[in-house]
């Protein structure tokens, strides 16, 4: 691609304004913008039937073995460290590393490529050429003006100009046609010529191959072990993929790892007994269960599989059926954390919860059983340390019984703890909302949504946040919802929405729904009216008050001087004065826990360097503590302070000087009492 000199130094002038000035519809920059884009966009077609021609381009030394894939990804191994690698290009085009030096890359070798979107890096490759094209036709123009200032400069200029060439080339939907997956894969995997033993003894050594696939990294601890590993298949076949998961995670052991990983069993609560259940019948039976899990999990999923396995009395294997039944009831919660749970509740705990699970056999006694567990199991959880009188020896039946009774103790407390709402309750076009104003509602609420309302219940106590339920139609569809309104202090309306959840934490798109932005409206409505009425009624109840200075009256230096306020009247006045609200200082200050000033500081420095005024207009509030005086707050015109006003100094020399005549009247107290005396 060949550009003129003039539009070489135009793309320079418009990084230098980069990016503003492409915003700007009509004007001749955005006209350079577009020619560009259009040429560039003729030519990625030919690029990508470039890379559609050839594929692969394989680079091998003997020694290691890299592989080129659309232009987009790189494969390779080293035959002399023994270590697989990949890199992919991303879309501002630089590469990531996925090898062991980086502790975030990881890249699947089988499958390979799993990701359905695969693709798209493809696109980066074009954008990649893209922006390298027009920065060497730029080069080639104005080399000598094209410093390093420039180069960076122009970075955003050409990206934006690549973007646009592929929108207007429109070769999102042609990708996908020019490269299929399965023959890509095959092809690619051709390419590599990996060991297939090596592979199949990476199979082997997954517990779950199925949602945990063989990365770089586990190929490249297969092929560093492979002796150890083809080792114990031969002696215990059944005992491979747990061993080998056990040295992967955990290192190779100086001694035999078999017995190494059997004592890490037994470190995490499975007995002997329960861990000959892997030498007799190994981790197939207990895949299913594994692989709902994370798959950095592996094996504390397997030491809970076993550990649920044992009744006390000897051990036996919990069906599938079972174990999926348990995999639902904790879905959202770690196996180590799990197995840590069961550790500390008895073991009889343990032998009903699978009992139970065993029972259910269709769908709808699946949901009984998973919602029973799980409040048994947090029932126990909460009493593990001081257990009724024969709970741990009772049946299940006993234990729901108990959890029932607990559960109504509970909402009969949750019931006396209420807070108020401004909103109470709102009908509106767009749905209907109701207020939750007791522990009880909001902890029905959480149960009923599935979700965590029920944890805000300190902030509604606090008034710092408000909850609603709200019902409303999208899509033509009835909808329940959740909102959370939150209190900013700083803010002038005060109540915001800070979230919208659905049952099990559902969202609702990016626009929040009309009716919660109705009770936001509502209630900053009427906060304000509450306010004003509190003001007034306040406002009311201090006229006329005035009080005696328990401080000193008056004080002065050199940079101001403070003149006690002892009268509501004067508060106010001289927060009008102020343009602010002191008006609430009056409480303190009648009842001699505090003393408010009106201070004139001159300030000579803002007056000679930013010609503002000479005299500066101050309230200062002091708080006394049992230490004595001190500063509580300062304010000034529209709360503003100048950054070398000396007011700061001032006000805790005033507070010192109160703090010397209360030690000096106490003095004159104490002489007068002891002359009396």
């Amino acid at each position: 691609m060949e550009i003129s000199q003039i539009e070489a130094r135009q793309l320079l002038e418009l990084s230098a304004l980069w990016p503003r000035a492409v915003c700007v519809p009509g004007t001749q920059r955005v006209g350079i913008v577009r020619g560009l884009a259009e040429r560039l966009a003729a030519l990625m077609p030919g690029w990508l039937d470039e890379i559609a021609a050839k594929p692969i381009r394989i680079e091998d030394d003997g020694t290691s073995r890299r592989v080129h894939f659309v232009a987009g990804f790189r494969y390779g191994y080293s035959r002399a460290t023994r270590e697989f690698s990949a890199a992919f290009l991303q879309n501002n085009g630089c590469w990531a590393l996925a090898d062991i030096e980086h502790d975030d890359g990881r890249a699947n070798f089988d499958p390979l490529i799993p990701s359905p979107t695969w693709n798209r890096r493809i696109g980066y490759a074009l954008l990649d050429k893209a922006r390298k094209v027009l920065v060497d036709a730029v080069i080639a123009q104005v080399g000598a003006e094209c410093n390093e200032d420039n180069a960076v400069a122009i970075r955003g200029t050409v990206d934006f100009i690549a973007w646009q060439a592929w929108r207007i080339a429109g070769l999102a939907r042609q990708v996908p046609a020019h490269f299929p997956t399965k023959p890509m894969r095959a092809l690619l995997a051709q390419a590599l010529a990996i060991e297939p033993a090596l592979l199949a003894l990476a199979r082997k050594c997954r517990i779950s191959v199925h949602r945990h696939p063989i990365t770089n990294r586990f190929l490249t601890f297969v092929w560093r072990h492979r002796e150890a590993l083809e080792r114990i298949e031969r002696q215990t076949p059944q005992l491979l993929s747990f061993v080998a998961e056990y040295m992967f995670t955990h290192g190779v052991p100086d001694a035999d790892p078999t017995q190494a990983a059997k004592a890490w069993l037994r470190a995490h609560g499975v007995t002997r007994q329960a861990s000959l259940l892997l030498d007799t019948q190994g981790v197939r039976p207990l895949r299913g269960f594994v692989e709902s899990f994370a798959g950095d999990e592996q094996l504390a999923a397997l030491a809970l599989a076993l550990r649920l396995a044992q009744t006390g009395h000897g051990v036996q294997r919990p069906s599938r059926a079972a174990y999926r039944v348990l995999s639902q009831v904790w879905r959202h919660t770690s196996a180590d954390g799990i197995r840590q749970w069961f550790a500390k509740l008895p073991q009889q705990v343990a032998v009903q919860c699978v009992r139970r699970a065993e029972c259910a056999q269709h769908p709808a006694a699946v949901a009984v059983a998973r919602d029973e567990i799980r409040r048994v199991v947090a029932w126990w959880l909460r009493i593990a340390d001081a257990p009724p009188a024969g709970a741990v020896t009772g049946s299940w039946q006993r234990w729901l019984q108990l959890v029932k009774a607990a559960q109504t103790r509970k909402r009969l407390a949750l019931q006396a703890v209420s807070w108020h709402s401004p909103v109470n309750e709102l009908v509106h076009h767009s749905g209907k909302a109701r207020a939750l104003t007791n522990g009880l509602a909001l902890y029905d609420e959480g149960e009923t949504m599935r979700h965590c309302i029920d944890g805000y219940r300190d902030d509604c106590i606090n008034g710092t946040f408000l909850a609603f339920h709200v019902e409303f139609e999208r899509d033509g569809k009835p909808r329940q919802a959740t909102v959370g309104l939150v209190k900013r202090e700083h803010r002038f309306f005060k109540w915001q929405v800070s979230d919208v959840c659905g049952v099990a934490n559902a969202r609702f798109g990016r626009e929040w729904p009309e009716i919660a932005k109705q009770l936001e409206g509502l209630c900053n409505v009427r906060e304000m009216v509450r306010a004003r009425r509190e003001a007034a009624r306040r406002a009311a109840m201090m006229q006329g008050v005035t009080w005696m200075c328990v401080a000193l009256p008056s004080f002065k230096d050199w940079r101001g001087k403070a003149t006690a306020i002892t009268s509501t009247q004067a508060l106010v006045d001289y927060g009008k004065t102020l343009w602010c609200d002191i008006q609430h200082y009056a409480e303190e200050c009648a009842s001699g826990q505090a003393q408010a000033y009106r201070v004139v500081i001159e300030n000579r420095y803002a007056w000679k360097t930013y010609g503002l005024d000479r005299y500066e207009h101050f309230v200062v509030l002091l708080r006394k503590h049992a230490a004595g005086w001190a500063v509580a707050d300062v304010r000034t015109t529209h709360g503003m302070r100048y950054q070398h006003s000396p007011i700061e100094p001032f006000a805790l020399k005033l507070a010192a000087a109160c703090n010397h005549t209360d030690r000096v009247n106490d003095g004159i107290t104490q002489a007068a009492q002891l002359r009396v005396a």
